[in-house]
Parts: C-alpha cells; sequence; structure tokens
C-alpha cells in the first residue's frame, strides 16, 4: 500500500483515488492526441477506483456545543473568536467565511436581514437569512477589525473590503484553526476543527425539521445527495414510523410478566412400572391354556411389517452348479466370474434380473454385429 513520503503513514482512500483518476485521465489524453506510447487497450477499469467512504456527519452534542460556545465567548482574541462563533451561526465553509466582504449584510423590505455569501467550493452565490442575534454578532465584528486600506481580491483581483481584517492583513484559514485549537485545549474539550461548525449547524436544522431542499439551500450544495447525509442523522419519518411499530408490537405482546417462569415439575413414576425395567416395543404373547379355547387370534409377539398386505417374495429355484470339468485353453477369469454370476437367476419381474456386467456385455455384442453388417 502506498505511504505518505513525509509521515510514512498510509494514503487516505481519497488520495488514492485521486492518483488512479490522474492515471485514467492521463491514459485517456495521450490515446486521444494519438501518441505511439498510448496503450493498445483500457488499462483502468472502474473497479480498479477505489470507493471513498461515506461516515455520517461529525457534529457536536448539544452539551459540546454549548461549552464551546462559552469558550470562544470567553477568548481574548476577540476577532477570530467572532468568526467562528460566526460559522457556527450561518454555516459557512472556512473559506467563504474569510472571503465575506464588509457589506455582506442585506437588509429586505419586510423579509429583514440576509447575508450574501461570495463565491466559494462549487463557485456558487447564495443568501442566508440572518436572525437578530447574527446581526448584532456582525456588527461586533465590524467594531473590532482593523480599518485599512481595500486588498486585492483573491479570485478577481479587484480591490475589496473584507470583512476580517487584522492590522492591514486578512484572517487566513490557518489562524482561525489555530485559534479553535487552543480554545478546545484550553477549556479541557476534545480536538475540534472549524468545519464540524457547519456539520452541527446543518443538524440543529434536520433537528428542527427543515426540509432538505431548504437544507440544501442554505448549505450551499448543488446536489441533493450531498445533503442527504443530513438527512440520515435523525430522519423524523423513520423515527415515527419506529415508534408505531414498537406501540403495535406492545399492544400484541401485552404487558410482560414480572415474575421468572417456574421450574417444570417431572411426571412421577408410575407404581406399576419398574423403574429399571427397560422399555420395548414388542409385547409378550398372551399365554393360551390347553383346556380353553381362544376367543380370538393370538396377539403377535412383534408388530407387523409395513405395508401389511405386502406378500413375501417366493425364492426362485437355483440351478445347481455344473461339475468342474477340464479347463479349456481359452477359457478366461471373466468367463469363470460370469458363470459364477449367471448362476444365481432372478424373477422376471425382479430389476436385478440383468446385472449391470451383463448388460453391458449385451449392448457391446450388438455393437459388434452392426458393425459386421456395414462391413
Amino acid at each position: 500500500m502506498a505511504t505518505n513520503s513525509r509521515t510514512g503513514a498510509p494514503i487516505q482512500a481519497s488520495e488514492r483515488r485521486g492518483r488512479v483518476l490522474a492515471v485514467h485521465c492521463l491514459l485517456n489524453d495521450i490515446a486521444e492526441w494519438g501518441w505511439p506510447e498510448a496503450p493498445k487497450r483500457r488499462l483502468v477499469f472502474r473497479s480498479d477506483i477505489p470507493k471513498l467512504p461515506r461516515p455520517l456527519p461529525r457534529y457536536l452534542t448539544p452539551d459540546l456545543d454549548r461549552r464551546l460556545t462559552q469558550a470562544l465567548q470567553a477568548c481574548s482574541e476577540r476577532l477570530p473568536a467572532d468568526a467562528l462563533l460566526l460559522q457556527r451561526a450561518t454555516g459557512l465553509r472556512i473559506g467563504e467565511l474569510v472571503d465575506l466582504e464588509l457589506d455582506c449584510v442585506h437588509e429586505i423590505p419586510g423579509q429583514g436581514a440576509w447575508l450574501k455569501v461570495p463565491l466559494g467550493k462549487l463557485n456558487t452565490e447564495r443568501m442566508v437569512p440572518l436572525d437578530d442575534e447574527t446581526v448584532a454578532l456582525i456588527d461586533r465584528i465590524v467594531a473590532h477589525r482593523s480599518p485599512g486600506r481595500a486588498l486585492p481580491h483573491p479570485r478577481t483581483a479587484r480591490p475589496t473590503d473584507f470583512l476580517f481584517t487584522h492590522h492591514g492583513r486578512r484572517l487566513t484559514v490557518y489562524q482561525l484553526r489555530d485559534v479553535m485549537t487552543r480554545v478546545t485545549r484550553d477549556a479541557g474539550l476534545p480536538h475540534t476543527t472549524p468545519h464540524q461548525l457547519r456539520h452541527t449547524y446543518a443538524t440543529a436544522l434536520v433537528n428542527a425539521g427543515v426540509s432538505l431542499q431548504s437544507l440544501m439551500t442554505l448549505l450551499g450544495h448543488v446536489s441533493a445527495e450531498m445533503s442527504l447525509r443530513y438527512g440520515r442523522l435523525f430522519d423524523s419519518t423513520v423515527r415515527t414510523e419506529y415508534e408505531r411499530a414498537l406501540t403495535a408490537a406492545k399492544a400484541h405482546l401485552g404487558t410482560l410478566p414480572t415474575e421468572p417462569p417456574q421450574p417444570r415439575r417431572s411426571r412421577p413414576a408410575s407404581p406399576v412400572a419398574s423403574a429399571s425395567a427397560p422399555r420395548s416395543r414388542a409385547r409378550a404373547p398372551t399365554p393360551i391354556s390347553a383346556n380353553t379355547a381362544p376367543t380370538s387370534a393370538p396377539i403377535p409377539a412383534t408388530f407387523p411389517s409395513w405395508p401389511p398386505s405386502a406378500p413375501t417374495p417366493k425364492p426362485w429355484p437355483v440351478t445347481p452348479k455344473p461339475a468342474a470339468g477340464p479347463a479349456k485353453p481359452n477359457a478366461t477369469a471373466d468367463s469363470s466370474n460370469a458363470s459364477t454370476r449367471t448362476s444365481v437367476r432372478h424373477r422376471p419381474d425382479d430389476p436385478r434380473a440383468t446385472p449391470p456386467t451383463r448388460r453391458r456385455r449385451l449392448c457391446r455384442n450388438h455393437s459388434r454385429r452392426r458393425t459386421r453388417h456395414f462391413r
């Protein structure tokens, strides 16, 4: 198995998949370009591409989510801590979070405040609704940021006023991850990544009963399969069907007994039968006195064979074996064995009337006669 050149650990399935796909694309391209080194047949098949595992999203439990929120609120580095709190409140990707612009909040009459999420991982923009607490959090971020000149946008290179700037520089993804690691370590919490805040946001919406279509829009997914990962966590339909089936099963079974079952009692032995006498199906014949005539047929000593009406086959008369004479010069062991086997005859209706060896010999003689005829 391939290993990482720096750590020596086996590479992950996603990296193995990427390498196999890269080789597959290279072979297809050189075959399309007509290179002489291109293989004459296909070398990479679908079964050669490693399948990626599909684990459930790693969300934070409610207790761990509450403790992490309190630790971020007590952090001395206010700008990165507030950025992580905003990610938890909106479910943004960490790349989308650091690319937020200063005028990202839009007030729409009659519909409240909305957050404009810039182009991110899937090159799509979206609008996320905001509540009053999140709007107050963004106002606090604007108060703590360092004002300065506009910085070039990494995608378009146009001057842009970003929301998260500190001393004339933008907050980076590595700074946010470093702050998250130090906050969780100081608070005694397990290791947590910023992307788990996005999973926690989506899980909280699923628990609240939001539809998968709305969840897909809020998270910026381009396919429903990406949002269905969160639907496998807490499916209200599955829960309802489970509770209904469990209630019906309990009503069908009734109330379970609370007392343990009593042990089974053994049947007392009959005083007439002896414990040491063996039990047999044979019945002893009834003695008949010489002075008393029997009123019915005597009881047989054993049970009759089944079927009772089947007649006993009569033995077929055996032909006496002829006296041994002088051995013939051309006699063989096969002929002597054949005479021995044919000395015992069977009834015509017996399937053993024609032994297998005799049948084979007859077929062989018949084939020889046919061959002689054709000659």
